[in-house]
């Protein structure tokens, strides 16, 4: 237990969706036999294994029936074809349309839409033609009366088979000296939520299309996938917020509120690469022809053993680089296309919090470091994490090897990136768009490393042992993670987590115990806590700089960017500037034109702010809509219906003005947040800093500058 819930929490608020049958297609199964209570969706598992046969044989007949209607949708809008463009055609069209929905929904959303269930359906519909009885009925009416048939044999069977749930005697917490994990009162098999849904497969995200035609057709096939995602998403999240006591209480609270991040992690992801791909800026027509780019021949520097040190940052005319170092070699690797980076998440907190995929893009074996870093997430939706060791990676020519990371929770109050959700975190040093300055990163970095290195001594010194574990590992991993979430609040300003913190943790996943078992959890906790400090004190002895580093002259003011004077610099011999050449070299603007050109990045930071502050106040309507205004609940289910029907295939023009009508209120809100935010300081100044600045600039000269700008962003890695 003592790892399990040290870990950051996940908390969601939400709106609703509740789909409903058409009434033609109803097989009259109740809606206690579906896994949320919801359908048209997949049936729950059986009360108990006597059943489970029964329960199968059921979800194949409903397998069946939903192919059978997803034949009759697809039939209704050919059909729809041959109606002049009427009401009666757009009524064709809808009815169809609300056909195929459901009946992919049924079957889970198979990613062939549902191709292999009509054939099966159509041998089994075969089959059952010839069985007594069944002579001159329509394949619908046979399967209906299977489905009763069958239901009733399920339902007669959980009846007089599975025992009715008894009253257990809670679990006794054991003694935290018992070295073993308190276990909380075991669910009984109805009490159980299901088996929480997979991630989806996301599709690699297109670098360029040959034509508009391509374009379109992608995002025709993803766009209906990441709209359902986030309907299940709310869908989720009203069951939890809205529904009776019963869906928070354990173990159905924790579920709901997983498979709504797991569900809006999925939408999100896929939302971003499906607006890139229709973006024709970021993803243009037609694709341009390869050119071989200057390929590195020489012999890749020897990684040398152990964890190196942070290397020092210099100067290097206006970007901030790494002299020499593995994170520089790393960071170059990227920025000259010889390897791509792809990071993905593992939903862990701590231990193996991501895996990169990393492919070689070159003819040539290559070699080189993956250094010790901040992975960010770029969303700023989920917790960053530092990786406080380094990995050698050697790659033969095109190949591409998947190398799990390492790391810790950096954000106490975030959730983790979810298992396979890819395109939220990134090296910091790495990346064009960070939000986290440098000098910040480092901080954060050295803090990750001094904690490990003091855990691994303690420990090694038998200074640990009385944690209530008797795994090492699970030790370190429990002071490591609270350690760190105390020092981060160095660099956050936040109030550090105290023992009162632990303990209201503790308290929650144990629940109420006997005085006595709650004396031996306290004891527990004390000791935690005890070597949770002691961590942090050797840490800070490690963090203390040695003489080297006091004796370093520091960086004369205005000659660095971005770098705090604590940061460690190398001796003045080594501040030359290193010459660019190539695409990396750097042009120099007149004075006038780059004061400009820096203000008017300033202002595209903070139009950037923009877009998490407006996200930050639609979720926080979002919940007040949902507890106080009924109403608004159900425009919002307006709108989520119009949307989905709206980017369906083959939706009219008139389907996806239903949806802008529907959704038009909402719209409202965030048009009006967008004129507050135009009164912040920080637009405000941004904005009158980047008008001043260019007052005396033509429009043509403005106009080249930024074009160069964004084809040399002022960092050299591109992602």
């Amino acid at each position: 237990m003592w790892v399990g819930i040290l870990i950051c929490a996940l908390v969601f608020n939400a709106a609703q969706f509740a789909r409903a049958l058409t009434p033609e297609w109803d097989p009259g199964v109740p809606k206690d036999l579906f896994q949320n209570g919801n359908p048209p969706e997949r049936l729950r598992p059986a009360k108990c294994k006597e059943c489970k046969e029964a329960m199968e044989k059921l979800q194949a007949a409903m397998d069946d029936w939903y192919a059978m209607e997803l034949s009759e949708g697809q039939q209704d809008r050919k059909d729809a074809v041959h109606i002049q463009d009427t009401d009666k055609n757009k009524a064709k069209n809808a009815e169809g349309d609300a056909k195929i929905n459901e009946a992919k929904a049924g079957l889970g959303q198979p990613k062939d839409g549902g191709k292999e269930a009509q054939k099966k359906q159509g041998e089994n519909s075969a089959k059952d033609a010839k069985e007594p009885g069944n002579k001159g009925k329509k394949a619908k009416e046979i399967l209906k009366d299977k489905i009763k048939k069958l239901l009733k044999e399920l339902q007669d069977c959980e009846k007089n088979k599975c025992k009715e749930p008894q009253e257990t005697t809670p679990t006794p917490t054991p003694r935290p000296t018992d070295e073993t994990t308190p276990t909380p009162t075991p669910a009984t098999e109805e009490e159980k939520p299901p088996t929480l849904p997979n991630p989806i497969t996301l599709p690699t995200p297109p670098p360029c299309f040959n034509t508009d035609a391509e374009r379109k057709a992608f995002v025709d096939k993803w766009q209906p996938i990441a709209t359902d995602q986030g309907v299940e998403a709310r869908k989720a999240r009203e069951i939890y917020n809205l529904k009776d006591a019963k869906a928070k209480a354990e173990p159905w609270g924790i579920y709901w509120q997983k498979k709504e991040a797991i569900h809006k992690a999925s939408a999100d992801a896929l939302q971003k690469i499906i607006d890139d791909a229709d973006d024709p800026k970021k993803t243009p027509v037609p694709c341009p022809k390869k050119t071989t780019t200057g390929g590195g021949g020489t012999k890749p520097t020897p990684t040398p053993k152990g964890r190196p040190k942070r290397a020092p940052r210099i100067t290097t005319g206006g970007n901030v680089s790494y002299d020499g170092s593995p994170m520089e070699d790393f960071c170059t690797e990227i920025s000259d296309n010889k390897v791509k980076v792809d990071i993905t998440g593992t939903g862990e907190t701590i231990g193996h919090i991501a895996d990169a995929r990393i492919s070689n893009l070159t003819d040539e074996s290559i070699a080189f470091t993956i250094p010790a870093a901040v992975l960010e997430s770029r969303s700023g939706k989920n917790q960053n994490y530092g990786i406080p060791h380094t990995t050698d990676v050697a790659l033969r020519p095109h190949e591409a090897k998947t190398i799990p990371l390492d790391g810790i929770c950096l954000d106490r109050h975030k959730p983790p990136v979810g298992k396979g959700i890819g395109d939220d975190l990134a090296f910091n040093d790495c990346d064009p768009d960070a939000r986290i300055p440098h000098d910040q990163s480092d901080r954060m970095l050295r803090i990750a490393e001094t904690v490990y290195e003091a855990a691994d001594e303690l420990e090694e010194d038998g200074k640990l042992k009385e944690i209530p574990y008797k795994d090492p590992k699970k030790r370190k991993e429990i002071v490591e993670q609270w350690a760190t979430w105390i020092r981060m609040s160095e660099v956050t300003g936040d109030p550090p987590p105290t023992k009162d913190d632990l303990k209201k943790v503790v308290e929650k996943q144990v629940g109420k115990v006997p005085p006595d078992k709650q004396k031996k959890i306290d004891e527990g906790i004390d000791t935690i806590f005890d070597k949770i400090e002691l961590t942090n004190e050797k840490a800070k002895d490690l963090d203390k700089p040695g003489p080297e580093e006091e004796t370093t002259p520091a960086i004369p003011s205005g000659t660095g960017d971005n770098v705090s004077n604590d940061t460690p610099t190398p001796a003045p011999e080594t501040q030359e500037k290193k010459k660019k050449v190539g695409k990396n070299k750097k042009k120099k603007w007149p004075k006038p034109v780059q004061d400009w050109i820096d203000k008017w990045h300033d202002a595209e930071k903070a139009n950037g702010q923009l877009d998490w502050v407006q996200q930050d106040y639609y979720d926080a309507l979002m919940k007040y809509c949902e507890k106080n205004s009924p109403h608004w609940r159900e425009l919002k289910d307006a709108c989520d219906n119009a949307t989905k029907k709206g980017v369906a295939k083959g939706a009219t023009q008139a389907d996806r003005d239903d949806a802008n009508k529907a959704c038009a209120e909402l719209k409202k809100q965030e048009d009006e947040l967008s004129k507050d935010f135009d009164k912040t300081d920080d637009a405000e100044k941004a904005n009158a800093d980047e008008k001043e600045a260019g007052k005396n600039i033509d429009d043509a000269t403005k106009d080249s500058v930024k074009q160069y700008e964004k084809d040399h962003p002022p960092v050299k890695a591109v992602w």
